[in-house]
């Protein structure tokens, strides 16, 4: 098959289709069988709790395991997923987190993202505008730190954070994904100088900056994250879940009592891998991102 005129990804779904067609036939003519295991994503950052009151503290903040993942036998690596769950109690949240905590371990290789993903139904977490990609942060073969923030907040002074993604993130620079009438794109933000830059390279205005933002996962309709419309927009998007949502775990005896009028996003990521023998997905370890609590103000 030529592959001349193709980029790297392209090439590398070419690749995995075939490496996971000879992989089926040779596995089930030989009866061979390869434990995939993929390295989980990592994180040396703070992450918010589920009764954390101070706005600042309600982001993700992680570093993807890509390097450890480049030559996995037996398995193409995609990237890393994030996947997330709105609660509306409290104690429901702890007793899943403690569950999935408990097989979260080396010996029980992809049990803790089979509770995730199968046992509570945690959905993958989405962006707007979609980003037509396979996973929250597709493969780059090299490791990257990813920030998240949900819904923005703002005070009397305006706005104190504003919903985005980045990745990669760091101290000194960090590159948001964005958007323009002409389609998708990424801002450089630069510590140094506090200024922000587009693709280009042009100086831009941090207010006239379009973020790609986390939506909410939800058949037939777009959902974001503020869930009390706090803002007044009468916009279907901005709602609360109700009961039969796949990203919402309703608890029949309602809000938590110490947290009325709160819902609480519980998010986790994943390394992806395509195990070529069986070709299907395969996952890591599953890392707690935190929780965010999204009150009604």
């Amino acid at each position: 098959m030529c592959m001349k005129g193709i980029g790297i990804r392209q090439k590398r779904i070419v690749l995995a289709f075939l490496l996971c067609l000879f992989g089926c036939f040779f596995y089930s003519s030989c009866g061979l069988e390869t434990i995939v295991v993929v390295v989980e994503p990592v994180t040396s950052y703070g992450n918010s709790l589920y009764s954390s009151t101070d706005p600042s503290y309600w982001f993700c903040d992680f570093v993807t395991r890509e390097y450890e993942n480049i030559d996995l036998p037996g398995a193409d690596f995609v990237g890393t997923e994030v996947y997330y769950k709105i609660y509306n109690n409290y104690s429901t949240l702890l007793s899943h987190q403690s569950a999935i905590s408990s097989v979260n371990t080396s010996s029980n290789n992809t049990a803790a993202a089979t509770r995730v993903i199968e046992t509570y139904s945690y959905q993958p977490l989405n962006m707007n505008p979609s980003q037509g990609t396979a996973v929250f942060v597709p493969a780059a073969d090299f490791d990257r730190r990813v920030y998240i923030r949900l819904k923005t907040q703002k005070d009397s002074k305006g706005i104190q954070y504003r919903a985005a993604i980045s990745y990669p993130y760091g101290d000194s620079y960090a590159t948001y994904l964005g958007y323009t009438s002409a389609g998708n794109t990424t801002y450089l933000y630069t510590k140094s100088t506090d200024s922000w830059t587009d693709s280009a390279g042009n100086p831009v205005n941090y207010e006239d900056i379009q973020f790609v933002v986390p939506y909410r996962t939800v058949s037939g309709a777009s959902r974001s994250f503020d869930l009390f419309d706090d803002y007044n927009t009468k916009e279907l998007l901005n709602s609360e879940p109700i009961e039969g949502d796949a990203d919402y775990w309703y608890t029949s005896s309602g809000f938590s009592t110490d947290y009325p009028d709160t819902y609480f996003v519980q998010l986790y990521a994943v390394g992806v891998a395509l195990d070529t023998s069986t070709c299907s997905n395969t996952y890591s370890l599953v890392l707690n991102l935190g929780t965010i609590p999204i009150s009604k103000k």
